[in-house]
């Protein structure tokens, strides 16, 4: 099967874009409504403390949050440097792609959600090139 386009290098820049978009969920969380009498770095820097703590209940979402956004550079760069290549790279980051796809439902917004699983697609279509390619069918 022939693409138009790259597979490999739209799931990478997928990836990177969806990093990018998780971005204001931080910058709102630390830098949005803060108390006036604060110093806005010391009030963020108080907040991430809580926000890691045992103390918070919902440090599970904040640690996806954390997360994903390292995860989705670090499944960008692996797509654009070529990892996705070989099938048992591209069938391990198409792996990793769907189980932190899944996961966003379960640990962001639905908008999130769709942008993080939304590489998974084109994730798909690498791998499958690269069957089609080694079994001889176009």
């Amino acid at each position: 099967m022939n693409f138009p386009h790259n597979p490999h290098k739209i799931a990478g820049l997928l990836f990177l874009l969806s990093a990018i978009l998780i971005l204001p969920f931080w910058y709102i969380l630390l830098f949005i409504a803060q108390p006036s009498n604060v110093p806005i770095f010391e009030s963020a820097t108080e907040s991430l403390r809580y926000m890691f703590s045992s103390e918070n209940p919902a440090r599970t979402y904040i640690y996806w949050h954390a997360f994903a956004p390292l995860a989705t550079v670090v499944f960008g760069g692996s797509y654009l440097l070529g990892v996705s290549r070989s099938k048992l790279g591209a069938t391990i980051l198409l792996a990793l792609s769907f189980a932190l796809g899944v996961s966003a439902f379960f640990f962001s917004s639905f908008a999130i959600a769709f942008w993080v699983s939304l590489p998974c697609y084109w994730a798909y279509l690498s791998l499958s090139s690269l069957t089609h390619h080694s079994s001889g069918t176009r």
